[in-house]
């Protein structure tokens, strides 16, 4: 009982157990009386065959070899010494041809008993009794009901009394035992939620650590450029060399330009956050989109000899709506970050897919080093950035693919990566489409498959 780890088990198992019994009770004295009452029956049938046979062995005796064919004789014998209506004899020769017989025929159920008839030392007959068991049949029902009786009483008994009270005590135990399971439940619930919100602020303080490392570094690099070069202007240290005045100034300008880029994306990413960034819808061709922005990736392409290609249905391609310098700025990180990861020689293609009143697709796919499937995860968290390739972006806050896949949230659309180790990476940009525009002309897009390098 000690095991049983609930009350309303052990309620069960005692409600079995009186089951149990109650089945002990009905069926074993039952099965003793039937046992012992078949024993008797038996007894009476052996015991009249033992007086058949006894009195068939003493007229042979008397008779000699031809007492078999005493004809009628025979049947007188069997009847005169055991004359009842539930009692069948047949005489039986040694070979198992009937001699004579005595009394009803008796049918199933039944019980037989057969002893040989043996003079001087030999067996010259054999004596069978049958006796019907349907007296036995109708005392043994009778037994049962008896039987049965006995045990349902003990059952409702047991039930009535001592299980009752064990009920109401186990039933009061569980009611305590949820109310504690429940308070247990609650506590957890808190002590999770305490632990998460202490995960989520320590995860807070070490992303706010790496953000002001990564971007002490990023914004330092175009500061200390542009006072650099702005000393050497100012102080004169060139003498009078206008070529490198302007070609310090054009660093400084780039600097410059850099350190606009990092804060607007900075500021772009805190307005999406905060749900304050807001989107100016207009007609936009697609492939023109793509087209433009592949062009101003393909000085960084050619420097490392990288094949870029635009892809599209033949034919023309009507616009689209969408957020003309959102989409330019998904497409420009995205392509920026597959020409950075591509090693020289690769490819990079843009592929669109524009169909009217449901869809605009941009599928970006690079021959770079590719993710695995964390290292996506890592990818797109703001201001990460995966280590093995640190080395191969030479700038950048990490804000890249957070950037574009919370642009592309923006449109209600569908930002999906595909990459592996080693063979490259597909980033899917679906942007949904309400009805098609209607008296807007169809616009001639860039032939496919044209090289922009």
């Amino acid at each position: 009982m000690s095991t049983v780890s609930s009350p309303l088990r052990l309620i069960a198992l005692i409600d079995k157990l009186a089951i149990l019994l109650a089945f002990v009770i009905a069926l074993v004295p039952l099965m003793v009386f039937g046992a012992f009452e078949y024993s008797k029956i038996h007894e009476i049938a052996r015991y009249k065959a033992a007086i058949s046979a006894h009195t068939i062995a003493r007229y042979a005796y008397r008779n000699g070899p031809l007492w078999k064919y005493a004809g009628h004789r025979l049947p007188e014998l069997l009847a005169r010494e055991i004359p009842d209506s539930v009692t069948y004899q047949l005489l039986l020769d040694t070979s198992g041809e009937k001699l004579a017989e005595s009394g009803p025929v008796i049918s199933a159920p039944a019980i037989t008993a057969e002893l040989p008839v043996t003079e001087s030392g030999r067996t010259v007959a054999i004596v069978s009794v049958t006796m019907s068991l349907v007296k036995f049949i109708n005392d043994i029902v009778t037994f049962s009901f008896f039987t049965i009786g006995i045990a349902v009483l003990f059952y409702v008994f047991l039930r009535a009394y001592p299980l009752r009270a064990l009920r109401n005590a186990a039933t009061s135990l569980q009611e305590t035992q949820s109310s504690l399971r429940e308070q247990v439940s609650l506590t957890q619930e808190a002590l999770d939620t305490a632990n998460e919100q202490r995960i989520h602020a320590e995860g807070a303080g070490q992303a706010k650590s790496e953000f002001l490392t990564h971007m002490s570094h990023e914004l330092r690099t175009p500061l200390n450029a542009i006072i650099g070069f702005s000393d050497l202007i100012r102080g004169g240290y060139l003498g009078n060399d206008p070529a490198k005045y302007r070609e310090y100034a054009k660093d400084i300008n780039s600097s410059g330009r850099h350190l606009l880029e990092l804060v607007n994306e900075i500021l772009d990413m805190a307005k999406i956050e905060n749900g304050q960034q807001q989107l100016s819808l207009s007609t936009t061709d697609g492939v023109g989109l793509a087209n433009e922005c592949m062009r101003l990736m393909s000085d960084l392409a050619s420097r490392k000899k990288i094949d870029m290609q635009l892809t599209h249905p033949p034919g023309k391609v009507a616009p689209a709506m969408l957020d003309r310098v959102r989409v330019r700025q998904i497409l420009i990180n995205l392509l920026s970050n597959a020409v950075k990861f591509t090693p020289d020689g690769g490819t990079v293609t843009c592929d669109v897919q524009h169909i009217p009143g449901e869809s605009l697709t941009f599928t970006i796919t690079d021959t770079g080093i590719g993710m695995t499937a964390n290292e996506i995860q890592i990818a797109l968290k703001p201001f990460q950035q995966i280590a093995r390739q640190a080395s191969l972006a030479s700038q950048g806050t990490g804000l890249g693919l957070p950037l574009a896949e919370a642009l592309t949230n923006l449109h209600n659309g569908t930002f999906t990566i595909e990459s592996q180790p080693g063979r490259g990476t597909c980033v899917t940009v679906r942007i949904p489409q309400g009805a098609r525009l209607v008296g807007i002309d169809e616009l001639e897009p860039p032939k496919p498959g044209e090289a922009l390098h």
